[in-house]
Parts: C-alpha cells; sequence; structure tokens
C-alpha cells in the first residue's frame, strides 16, 4: 500500500455496511436507527444492529433522513424580546427537547413590530420549518395562525386552530396574595404589567378577586403600569411608595418589576422586608441575586419550552391540537415579611 494510500481518511461508515455486517437488510438498519422498530423485529436483533452500528462509529445522514421524510427538522421558536432572561430559559428547555427527538429550535424575536406574523411566515417558509412555537404580544386571528403554518403552539394564548400551553396564572397570583394578606399585610399594591395580553389582564383580575375575597377595598391608586424594564418599574413604584398613605407590600407581574421596587425602597431610605415585602413573578436567575432574594411565583420556563416541543412534534405526527396547563408554585424567600405596624 503506497504512503497516499495509507494517510488518506477512512470514510465514515453507512447504512449499507451496518446491514451488510449485521446481515440484515439496510430498512431494518433504518427502523433501528429511527427508533421504529418496536413490533416489526425482535429486541434481540434490534440490539445486535445497534451494537454493529456502535462499533463503526455509524451515524445517521440527518440531512437525507429529512429529505426523505420532507421535513426541515427544525421548530421555530417566537418572542417578543429576546432580552427578555425568561425566554432564555424557555429557549434551554426546548433546545433540549428538541435535540433529544433529532431536531433544531430556530429563535426569533417580533420585538413591537404589530405586523410580525406576515414576515415572520414568510421567513418560516422560506427555511421549511417543521412547526413554532409563539409568544404573542397580541391575540393571533385564525388567518395569521394559518401563515405561520400547520403546526404551531402557543404559549399562555388561544388561537383555533393552533395547540397551546397554558400557565395557571390565577393560580400563581392567588399563592402570591394569600401569602401576603397572611402575613398580616391590607396595603398591597400591584406593579402591573404595560401590555395588552391576556395574561396580565387574568393577573390584575386575580388581584382585585383576591382584595375582594377578604373585604379589602381595591384602591386604583395602589395600581401602577410599567414594562419590564428595571428604571421605567423604579419609576412606577416610586409613585406608590410616596403616596399618603404608602402600601407596605407590591405584588409585581415580574421578577425585573420587582428589582425596580428594590432600587426605589432603597433610594428612598425603606427596608426589605422590614418597610416594604415585594413579591415578583417567574423565578428569573436575578430573583436570587437580589438581597434579600426575592420571594416570587416560578415559572418552570424549561419545562414550558419542553412541553411546547413535544406538542409541536405531537402536531407534526398527526395528532390534533389541544391544550395543557402547567400549575406554577411560590417560592417564598427573604423579600417578605409582617408589615411594620403588626411586629
Amino acid at each position: 500500500m503506497t504512503e497516499a494510500k495509507r494517510s488518506e481518511p477512512k470514510r465514515p461508515a453507512t447504512g449499507a455496511d451496518v446491514a451488510r455486517i449485521a446481515g440484515v437488510s439496510q430498512a431494518t438498519v433504518s427502523l433501528v436507527v429511527t427508533g421504529k422498530s418496536e413490533g416489526r423485529i425482535s429486541d434481540e436483533q434490534r440490539d445486535h444492529v445497534l451494537k454493529v452500528a456502535r462499533g463503526l462509529s455509524y451515524q445517521p445522514n440527518a440531512s437525507a433522513r429529512s429529505l426523505r421524510l420532507g421535513r426541515a427538522r427544525t421548530i421555530a421558536l417566537i418572542v417578543p424580546n429576546v432580552a427578555n432572561p425568561y425566554f432564555s430559559s424557555v429557549l434551554l428547555g426546548a433546545e433540549r427537547a428538541a435535540r433529544g427527538r433529532e431536531h433544531a429550535v430556530m429563535l426569533l424575536d417580533t420585538g413591537s413590530d404589530p405586523d410580525w406574523p406576515g414576515w415572520v411566515g414568510q421567513i418560516l417558509a422560506t427555511r421549511a420549518v417543521d412547526g413554532c412555537i409563539v409568544y404573542a404580544a397580541d391575540p393571533l386571528t385564525p388567518g395569521q395562525v394559518r401563515v405561520l403554518g400547520r403546526h404551531v403552539v402557543l404559549v399562555e394564548a388561544n388561537a383555533r386552530g393552533a395547540g397551546s400551553v397554558q400557565l395557571d396564572i390565577a393560580g400563581g397570583i392567588r399563592q402570591a396574595m394569600v401569602h401576603l394578606i397572611e402575613l398580616g399585610h391590607r396595603r398591597i399594591a400591584h406593579l402591573a404589567a404595560d401590555f395588552p395580553q391576556e395574561t396580565f389582564q387574568v393577573r390584575e383580575a386575580t388581584y382585585r378577586a383576591s382584595l375582594n375575597a377578604i373585604g379589602i377595598a381595591y384602591r386604583p391608586a395602589y395600581v401602577v403600569k410599567a414594562p419590564f424594564q428595571i428604571e421605567a418599574s423604579t419609576a412606577a413604584a416610586r409613585q406608590l411608595l410616596v403616596l399618603d398613605q404608602p402600601p407596605t407590600a407590591i405584588l409585581c407581574d415580574d421578577d425585573l418589576q420587582a428589582a425596580g421596587v428594590y432600587k426605589a425602597a432603597t433610594a428612598l431610605g425603606l427596608r426589605i422586608p422590614g418597610d416594604l415585602s415585594v413579591v415578583g413573578f417567574d423565578d428569573i436567575e436575578l430573583a436570587r441575586m437580589l438581597e434579600p432574594e426575592l420571594t416570587t411565583v416560578a415559572i418552570p420556563a424549561s419545562d414550558v419550552g419542553a412541553r411546547a416541543v413535544e406538542m409541536v412534534l405531537g402536531l407534526i405526527d398527526g395528532r390534533s391540537a389541544r391544550s395543557q396547563t402547567i400549575p406554577l408554585e411560590l417560592r417564598v424567600r427573604g423579600s417578605s415579611g409582617p408589615p411594620a405596624v403588626y411586629r
């Protein structure tokens, strides 16, 4: 053998190689490596094929399989603001679940563009995406859902023709309000999200209902709105804290807003939780970086991403669109305590 031939890299093993050495057909190899062998071939034969494939370091050709199946093996995750840390956790969960099913996740940021379904739909069609997971700033019409493709899953929203992953937002807010009320708080303010989505309307309605349930009058002055930005939330929180009768607790729609409350309280010389209790929503990493650590309603963001991916894959496999709800849990930490008057 010449030196040139000895230095040539060994070619990757093919399915035909596995079939020849295992003494089976290429169709059998295909069934085994795609996980579709159950009920078609014996466990013993399947294990033999897998052993041969591992011995040859065989890697199935994903591109060829995608062409054969007519799939791009890509799922789009569409969010309104990639800078929000919450969506990073959703993406991680989605990617893990997709990778386990030999898919990839493509991230798209719609920003504040109200016409995003049109141009996003064009991107999805051009890149032949199999399905998409959508966080929509506004409700989607059935027509907009169709533009996004046949396999659409909405998070915290519903639309005809799409699957949905819902969060028990009302249950989470009730837990937070019960916690503050049981601590003795009666002057509870709400730093609400300045967005029109239904999820934030549910939070506001549940906040009001929780007050009403124990006979506390709703005070319009105790509700202010701000986007999920620390500076804007700081200004909104200050508006609450300089009232003649300031709240003893503030419930926030987001942990970033809660960080703004911390800044406003510090600037006014108020102690948390000595003078003011604060409760957030989401339980992003920031919640444990604040001092004291933030009491917050935890959304299992990674689980949300993973469940949405599984639902998209179910739609691709022919299952009908459905809805599922994920429960939320209040994480009690150092930012909440009894109001000073009850100490």
